[in-house]
């Protein structure tokens, strides 16, 4: 297609019927069955309005990326949230994240996709509060912190 009618059809497919577009996002496994319609509205919305070509080239380069050569290096307290249908990073991808972060803690949530915030708010809000409440004032990991998992 000619660019603009390639802006055209992307916007199209955001704007013109989100329903579907919210439909092809759940049958492509990009979003859980818990993501609602009325969740996603806004984001559709600004997708659409987003370079398409651009958009395209981010996701090839988020494909190709890795930074486990960092993790590894990280000395601050972190917390990992995996969902068990998340195709983006799946789950043994966040397994491979915290062991190589020292002192790392997973949370895995059932039946959500990399949207896991839209699908279960409340889960992933209390896995922050809870991370938070623990690490307040921010202290460093050292090597010997053994690394935690919580599903």
């Amino acid at each position: 297609l000619p660019r603009p009618a390639f802006v055209l059809a992307w916007r199209s497919l955001f704007l013109v019927n989100p329903a579907l577009t919210h439909q092809l996002a759940q049958v492509t496994r990009a979003l859980g069955p818990n993501a609602r319609l009325e969740d996603m509205a806004s984001y559709y919305r600004h997708m659409a309005y987003l370079d398409p070509l651009v958009m395209l080239m981010m996701a090839e380069a988020m494909r190709v990326h890795s930074a486990a050569d960092v993790l590894p290096q990280i000395r601050v307290p972190t917390l990992i949230i995996a969902g068990t249908l998340d195709t983006f990073t799946p789950p043994t991808q966040a397994e491979r994240m915290h062991t190589a972060t020292p002192g790392a803690e997973l949370v895995t949530i059932d039946e959500v996709s990399h949207g896991a915030v839209i699908e279960k708010p409340a889960e992933v809000n209390a896995a922050i509060t809870s991370f938070l409440e623990r690490n307040e004032g921010g202290g460093s990991v050292t090597e010997s912190s053994e690394a935690s998992t919580r599903s």
